[in-house]
């Protein structure tokens, strides 16, 4: 068997890697690269593949950085089936269209520059129409069911992340060896899902590794610091903005407030709060959120069944339009936005900061990971300039973080993950940056595993 790491190995984004065996050859995960320069350009360039002979392709799950380049596949001729969950599906769906969209409107920009520079238009590199061409080979299947190819055999775990997010297992059923991908590992202290479990064996892992060195600090204390925030900035007549991703995040978000306020009997308090989800993206993920929500916790589960929208109150108002948006940036009036992106880095959330970053009069609160060169991370290090589209901006604004938010499990989490798994002989190390590699393998030394970090475009032999 050889995998062959094409994405996410020197970076956090772009997931990609492709494994060959006698039998079958397949892909697991093709994201998008998020961030600037480079990492933005790397999502034009797929590799060179006999994509036609492409057995299957595996989703762990439908983050963009795991999903966003699955168009790619079968523009360039991929014609299989694409396994994941049926959460996974319905919102890799979402996404991608979501994603195409905001491609498409980027490339009318830069052609419109083209042609006063006298340039031939391009054509962007993932359509609506390859989006279509896409979605009818999404194949959902159940955690714990085993599919089969050939020898091989798929089996999907709940990895605790996202709604429908796994960790997979593809074993060899001739020679017992098997590989897991962790995918992307949830912190265990997500309100709405299910802690992640690991497949109880496996011979080679490759386990993500965005917080390898670092702990997340008192998860528990959350929603009480960023309630008590809210509060506070709100009395000193501030507009709040949190930057949230859509899909995930402002959910649980929402959730965690809601119950806050109810159940330490300040319910009234809460409703008293004006909060702005200004994201059409996050308002559909909300709608697949409840159709799905077998994906969730039991009891979540029970309470949509039963009626009760988890999501909402009276005090929360769903931004639609975009005139609304716009309206809701240039209002002065003390309130909370949510918004994504949850790095800056598009969506309405950019007319937000626009507005209001030269103003004292606003709170920037970060409430999840901000990548490198991304606009969130120039913000959170309170970088003196930030440029927006094009335009440099001097930010005045009050800027929080608060910790424990995070999807991602820190490293205790990691390690506890890979000690479930019996039977491993070396475990590769993807899906971070440099700092947090290095740090998880040495985190990682008592495990007395054979450990590898590998490069972009390598492959490495394994015994199948």
């Amino acid at each position: 068997m050889k995998i062959t790491f094409y994405g996410a190995t020197e970076s956090v984004t772009g997931s990609l890697y492709y494994i060959e065996t006698e039998e079958r050859n397949f892909i697991v995960d093709c994201g998008l690269y998020q961030g600037t320069g480079q990492d933005l350009a790397l999502n034009k360039e797929m590799p060179e593949l006999p994509y036609d002979q492409i057995d299957f392709v595996i989703l762990t799950h439908a983050h963009i950085d795991h999903c966003g380049r699955l168009p790619l596949l079968f523009k360039n001729g991929a014609r299989s089936k694409i396994y994941c969950t049926e959460a996974t599906a319905h919102l890799s769906e979402l996404l991608l269209r979501d994603s195409a969209s905001v491609i498409e409107a980027e490339n009318e920009l830069e052609n419109a520059k083209r042609v006063k520079a006298g340039l031939e238009p391009i054509e962007a590199f993932i359509t609506e129409d390859d989006v279509n061409e896409t979605v009818p080979y999404f194949y959902p299947i159940s955690y714990d069911k085993i599919i089969r190819e050939a020898n091989l055999e798929i089996q999907f775990f709940d990895a605790g992340h996202l709604l429908g997010s796994a960790s997979v297992r593809v074993k060899n059923v001739f020679t017992g060896k098997s590989i897991v991908f962790s995918g992307d590992i949830g912190s265990g202290n997500n309100p709405l899902l299910n802690a992640p479990t690991a497949p109880p064996q496996g011979t080679y892992i490759l386990t993500e590794s965005t917080y390898g060195d670092r702990e997340h600090q008192h998860p528990e204390e959350r929603i009480p610091l960023l309630a008590a925030a809210l509060e506070e900035e709100l009395r000193d007549g501030q507009t709040v903005i949190i930057p949230s991703f859509a899909v995930g995040r402002t959910q649980e978000l929402l959730f965690d407030l809601i119950q806050h306020y109810r159940s330490s009997g300040q319910l009234e308090q809460f409703l008293n709060m004006p909060i702005y989800v200004d994201s059409p993206l996050a308002k559909a993920a909300t709608t697949l959120f409840k159709k799905e929500a077998r994906y969730m916790q039991p009891a979540i589960n029970k309470m949509i069944e039963s009626g009760i929208d988890p999501f909402y109150s009276k005090n929360i108002t769903i931004v639609g339009e975009m005139k609304d948006s716009i309206r809701l940036a240039k209002d002065n009036a003390p309130k909370i936005i949510i918004s994504s992106s949850g790095m800056c880095q598009g969506g309405r959330i950019i007319g937000h900061l626009k507005e209001k970053i030269e103003s004292d009069k606003t709170t920037l609160i970060f409430v999840g990971y901000q990548g490198e060169w991304t606009i969130g991370r120039r913000l959170l290090e309170k970088e003196a300039t930030v440029e927006i589209e094009g335009k440099s901006y001097t930010p005045q604004c009050k800027i929080i973080k608060l910790s424990g938010f995070s999807g991602h499990g820190d490293r205790k989490m990691i390690k506890s993950w890979l000690n479930t798994i019996q039977e491993k002989k070396h475990i590769f190390i993807t899906h971070g940056e440099e700092e947090a590699r290095f740090a998880l393998e040495l985190y990682l030394e008592d495990l007395a595993t054979d450990i590898t970090i590998p490069k972009h475009n390598t492959s490495i032999e394994i015994e199948d």
